[in-house]
């Protein structure tokens, strides 16, 4: 289980977390955030951040602070794939390209995604 937790403020940062073989491993990451991006859109960037470090398949719990970001990803994305990046309503999806990089990136992994509040202390 890898743990990926994003946070958010001047800049864009991301944490990773394994348990492997009895020893801990953590990764760091960060990037400027770009003036004008909402946390929606910082929150994305951030998942896509780590998720870059991910080489083989695994199972994620995704940390976030929004829980449109949990319920999207657990709920709807799937769904805007389907329905060609429309949302119920008939609008498009905002964000398409951060959603769909997204899913390129978690298509060999299984994933949940959480609320930071939810998250466990190994």
């Amino acid at each position: 289980m890898v743990s990926l937790t994003t946070y958010i403020k001047d800049e864009i940062r991301v944490i990773l977390w394994t348990k492997l073989h009895g020893r801990e491993y953590t990764v760091v990451d960060f990037m400027s955030a770009q003036k004008g991006d909402s946390v929606m859109v910082r929150e994305l960037k951030a998942i896509i951040l780590g998720l870059s470090h991910m080489n083989k398949p695994s199972e994620i719990e995704i940390y976030v602070g929004n829980q449109m970001t949990v319920t999207a990803l657990n709920d709807w994305v799937k769904k805007w794939q389907q329905d060609g990046w429309v949302k119920a309503n008939g609008k498009p999806v905002q964000n398409k390209e951060l959603w769909q990089q997204i899913m390129k990136l978690l298509e060999e992994h299984t994933y949940k995604a959480k609320l930071k509040g939810e998250m466990q202390n190994e």
